[in-house]
């Protein structure tokens, strides 16, 4: 059969083609099963995070190099499939507060540190990082706020 044999046949088919549509609720039914849920608006999911580690300077830990020369102290927090590493370093009579966001985000995403005299923001790099500086001693909450929801550190004492 010859390519023109084949068109006509085609056009023969279209011309005696006797179907009927699907009925319009099975076609929507077809689509919704394809269809991505949005998040409700206005429901926001917020993990707090636990204590998993604290290295502080001048107390080495079993299996951390170096433990003892830093001046930082690190702390490891944790909540579901996220982490937080912070670190804070001593800057003069200030404190420099630094950390990755270990979990899944999207640009725009960001951290806040705050407390009972204000607050202060700062947007996610490419890898998660983030940085405060010139930190007064005190108490303050962390929050990493992404599109999946709100990742909390409470009671973060720098000092």
């Amino acid at each position: 059969m010859n390519s023109q044999e084949r068109l006509e046949k085609i056009i023969s088919l279209m011309e005696r083609d006797d179907s009927i549509d699907a009925p319009h609720d099975s076609l929507r039914w077809a689509k919704n099963l394809f269809a991505v849920r949005a998040a409700e608006p206005g429901t926001l999911r917020r993990w707090v995070a636990v204590l998993v580690s604290e290295l502080a300077p001048g107390r080495p830990a079993f299996g951390e190099r170096s433990a003892a020369a830093g001046k930082a102290r690190q702390l490891l927090y944790q909540a579901g499939d996220a982490a937080v590493e912070v670190e804070i370093t001593p800057k003069g009579k200030s404190f420099e507060v630094n950390g990755q966001f270990l979990g899944e985000f999207q640009e725009g995403s960001i951290a806040v540190l705050s407390s009972e005299d204000g607050s202060s923001e700062c947007g996610l790099t490419e890898i998660g990082g983030f940085t405060f500086d010139k930190v007064a001693k005190g108490n303050y909450d962390l929050v990493v706020r992404t599109e999946a929801g709100e990742f909390a550190v409470e009671g973060l004492a720098v000092g």
